[in-house]
């Protein structure tokens, strides 16, 4: 289940299912934010609406989840988005040897398949890995000055989940 709000869950699902393979995909957070803040939520993401809230909710993610890999050391695979997108077939392997699954090339070559997706990322699953979204806050930049001292907190935060 790809559920973002899943990393709330993490000690139940540990608890149930205590060989689960937890996969945390972690994004430049301003990227992230300006994605979020594009994107209109119907319900259920209040926090989405302002940069505020999308600050307060990314810091709450990482005490989360520093609190879970102090309690499943070792059992959460981190995995940098831009590094996935920078070196797909490399990140992809060592996804697949986390979860103790052969590679195929046809990890690679997802969009070609002809499921239905009902994410509101419907349009990306239907293209191949690229890095178009990488650095693509800077386009709003000026308006984002006061923000960005926050958000840079925030990644160097969440690159301590990368290392």
């Amino acid at each position: 289940d790809k559920n973002p709000n899943n990393y709330l869950h993490i000690g139940l699902i540990k608890q149930l299912f205590p060989h689960a393979k937890i996969i945390n995909l972690v994004r430049d957070p301003l990227d992230n934010a300006m994605s979020v803040f594009k994107q209109y939520f119907a319900n259920g993401h209040d926090y989405s609406y302002s940069l505020e809230g999308i600050a307060f909710y990314w810091q709450g993610y990482l005490e989360l989840m520093s609190h879970w890999q102090k309690m499943y050391s070792g059992e959460i695979f981190h995995l940098g988005y831009e590094k996935l997108v920078e070196a797909p077939e490399q990140e992809i392997r060592r996804l697949l040897k986390y979860c103790e699954l052969e590679y195929e090339p046809a990890c690679e070559r997802f969009y070609e398949s002809d499921r239905i997706v009902l994410t509101p990322s419907v349009s990306q699953v239907r293209q191949p890995i690229n890095n178009r979204s990488v650095q693509s806050w800077k386009k709003y930049q000026a308006q984002l000055t006061s923000a960005i001292p926050t958000f840079k907190r925030i990644k160097q935060k969440a690159n301590l989940l990368l290392k």
